[in-house]
């Protein structure tokens, strides 16, 4: 039984003796190849960046937590100490989702990017003088 390998290769010599040209599935893959590339660069930039805002976000409130817990503080300061955690809470949770709006954002943008350069195609290389044939100037009849 022949190995993908071999059928692989089978087929193209096939494709090949019929005058197929399979430039175009080539590229077609090689620009699959890019785009899936792009995105994945582009997801998993946005998920780092993203957990570093929830991580930051989670260790500002723990500490604004820890704060407003210790043991030494009237009953008027931890009112106090209360109304300035919840204060400090929105005014980071609104930081936080513009953060997380503007990851979103970037994302949008990058993946928008990728789609359209996609449907562009491979930049296909300008013919140049060598590459066509030269004409001899001869003709069939003589």
């Amino acid at each position: 039984m022949a190995t993908f390998d071999q059928s692989q290769e089978q087929l193209k010599q096939w494709l090949q003796a019929i005058g197929f040209d399979d430039r175009e599935f080539r590229n077609s893959t090689t620009n699959m190849a890019v785009l899936n590339e792009r995105l994945a660069t582009a997801a998993i930039s946005a998920a780092k960046k993203s957990a570093e805002v929830s991580g930051n976000w989670t260790r500002t409130t723990l500490d604004q937590m820890a704060e407003g817990s210790k043991a030494d503080l009237s009953s008027s300061e931890r009112a106090e100490a209360a109304s300035r955690i919840s204060s400090e809470v929105m005014k980071s949770s609104v930081r936080n989702i513009e953060e997380y709006a503007d990851i979103a954002r970037n994302l949008q943008m990058e993946t928008v990017a990728a789609m359209l350069d996609a449907t562009r195609g491979p930049t296909r290389p300008q013919s140049t003088d060598c590459d066509e044939k030269e004409d001899t100037g001869t003709t069939v009849d003589g």
